[in-house]
């Protein structure tokens, strides 16, 4: 399953030259799974996230937009071991609440499915 048209995931980092940069995460690098009609589950894996990235670089934050509201979420993930460059995994948690309420955006856990 895709993730919805306006959920958004872009990464936040600093390159060699000590430059932030904000790069977004194509959709094709998103697989989005829902477990109930409140919560969704998006693994992101981009197999060349740090190919075009001189080393050191390294993540500040994830945004991730959803119902058109961002969260920052700070890197790295709790318990969740990265794959080796020029790779780039995370697992998400994204619950809507019913009403006016914010969503909300949290890790999630490796090999949740």
């Amino acid at each position: 399953m895709f993730p919805r048209s306006d959920d958004q995931v872009v990464i936040t980092y600093r390159d060699s030259n000590f430059v932030w940069k904000d790069r977004a995460l194509a959709p094709a690098f998103l697989t989005a799974r829902e477990v109930s009609p409140t919560e969704r589950w998006i693994d992101c894996f981009v197999p060349t996230f740090w190919g075009d990235i001189t080393h050191p670089a390294r993540i500040q934050h994830v945004g991730v937009t959803t119902d058109g509201r961002t969260t920052e979420l700070p890197w790295p993930p709790p318990e969740m071991e990265q794959p080796p460059r020029p790779a780039l995994a995370m697992h998400l948690r994204l619950r809507h609440a019913p009403g006016d309420a914010p969503s909300m955006v949290e890790w999630g856990k490796e090999g949740h499915r």
